[in-house]
């Protein structure tokens, strides 16, 4: 099974986030790896479920003022999640993930927020895990799947970066 993601991927920040960047940097000194809690069957593997990656760094983002507010939200058949790191001081940085599920019905949409609402979380708060989902996926066998860079697409949402929707940002 092969699933294909279409991402477009913007970032935003306050004009200053040196506050932040030093409450991050105390919250992730104390932060622990999330536990991988939760089975893939389909991969017969182990990793770290959205509450074991929100576990691994709530108190420690909370204890240094800071704190991840996750929105999501459809646009079309997409799914876009606005994450923002915000600090007690009012600085602030965060991103939008835009999606297209797999499928467009309720589950398709809701495993698609689960899914981002936990990458997101773990990146932005700069919490580690062990992927067992991926490293299944890369392991050679006779069920091996394989995504190619035609297979996922990032496209800007900048117009700065790119004005040509349809086409992948050029590398300098």
């Amino acid at each position: 099974r092969l699933i294909v993601l279409v991402c477009w991927i913007i970032c935003f920040k306050s004009d200053d986030i040196s506050k932040l960047a030093e409450a991050l940097s105390k919250a992730q000194g104390a932060m622990k790896d999330a536990k991988k809690d939760s089975k893939n069957p389909f991969f017969k593997s182990s990793y770290a479920d959205l509450a074991s990656v929100r576990s691994a760094c709530r108190d420690e983002l909370s204890a240094n003022g800071l704190a991840v507010v996750q929105l999501p939200t459809m646009r079309d058949v997409k799914m876009v999640l606005e994450y923002v790191l915000m600090h007690a001081s009012g600085e602030f940085i965060g991103s939008e993930l835009e999606m297209t599920p797999v499928k467009a019905d309720p589950q398709g949409i809701g495993s698609a927020i689960t899914y981002a609402r936990r990458y997101t979380l773990a990146g932005i708060a700069g919490v580690a895990t062990e992927d067992d989902d991926g490293n299944a996926a890369s392991t050679p066998d006779k069920k091996k799947v394989t995504v190619t860079e035609r297979d996922i697409e990032i496209k800007p949402k900048s117009a700065a970066v790119n004005k040509d929707e349809g086409s992948k940002p050029t590398q300098e």
